[in-house]
């Protein structure tokens, strides 16, 4: 029970990033359509791993390189309140 609420608190909390990224994203142009350069300012979080002590999360954020054509994925971690998020 308790992995499966700390499961959820850990997807809750990257969804939240996520959409404060997206949603920060085009705030400054509401007429703004999406186009194949967004493509490339999109990242996106999965598989979130809750520490033991439920202090920090670590995820996977993958993202595209424009120079490169390319899709990469790296580790990044985050404290449970948001703040202090690296890879």
């Amino acid at each position: 029970m308790r992995d499966r609420r700390t499961l959820r608190f850990g997807t809750t909390l990257l969804t939240c990033l996520l959409a404060n990224s997206v949603t920060s994203l085009w705030a400054a142009d509401l007429s703004h359509t999406f186009g194949a350069d967004d493509e490339f300012r999109i990242q996106v979080a999965s598989d979130p791993q809750i520490s033991p002590d439920g202090k920090r999360v670590a995820y996977a954020r993958a993202f595209a390189d424009p120079m490169t054509d390319r899709r990469y994925t790296n580790l990044w971690i985050v404290a449970s309140d948001g703040s202090d998020q690296r890879p």
